[in-house]
């Protein structure tokens, strides 16, 4: 297996604020992944690519047993400043974390498979399959492709602040956007949805996934 690129530093500029500014537009769709999570009755999580860990606070907060784990230091050092008993936080590579297969009621993986190279994704993937237990579920949030013209407009403003984050970061989102967003990598994936979600114009998905069917 080719390693994944180590992209750690890009985050050193966006860590400090991204509470402030990136993590408030996220508050619905957080809220719904806490729904989820409580109606799977999970009780260890583990979220990959946590970044500045608001969504892992939130879920041990809520009682669950939270694991984050991200490569970049800068979004761990804004991470660790949230502290919990129930929440631990883990540097390391999402696409080989170290951590023992089986482990996890649910893995989380949110607005992050987007900005990774396809191959890092699917190794992302991967990974979170081995974490989870046979029972387990992989929830999933990132852009979707709406068709309906409030749709279209809302990508047209994802285009934008995409290609703000870089020319690499901006190719990487082309191309998941051309693979079918979140629901081709979910087929890609062979995961079976539970449930699915939609928030701001159909632009982004919560969708809650698993390796088994009914």
């Amino acid at each position: 297996m080719k390693p994944a690129p180590d992209r750690s530093a890009e985050y050193q500029v966006v860590a400090p604020v991204y509470d402030r500014l990136i993590a408030p537009l996220l508050a619905s769709e957080y809220h719904k992944a806490q729904i989820l999570t409580e109606h799977i009755k999970a009780k260890t999580v583990v979220d990959l690519c946590c970044g500045t860990g608001v969504l892992a606070k939130q879920l041990a907060t809520g009682g669950f047993t939270v694991t984050g784990v991200d490569l970049s230091v800068d979004m761990l050092k804004q991470a660790r400043g949230k502290h919990h008993p129930n929440l631990t936080f883990l540097h390391a590579n999402a696409a080989r974390t170290g951590l023992p297969a089986d482990r996890f009621d649910l893995a989380i993986i949110s607005m992050a498979l987007h900005e990774k190279p396809a191959d890092l994704r699917e190794q992302i993937m991967l990974e979170a399959k081995r974490l989870i237990t046979p029972s387990g579920h992989i929830l999933l949030i990132d852009y979707s492709r709406p068709t309906s013209l409030t749709g279209r407009f809302a990508r047209m403003v994802a285009e934008a602040i995409e290609r703000l984050a870089g020319r690499e970061h901006h190719a990487h989102y082309r191309t998941f956007i051309a693979a079918g967003g979140l629901e081709g990598l979910i087929d890609r994936a062979n995961m079976v949805v539970r449930a699915c979600h939609s928030f701001h114009m159909g632009l982004i998905k919560v969708c809650l996934t698993s390796t088994t069917h009914p």
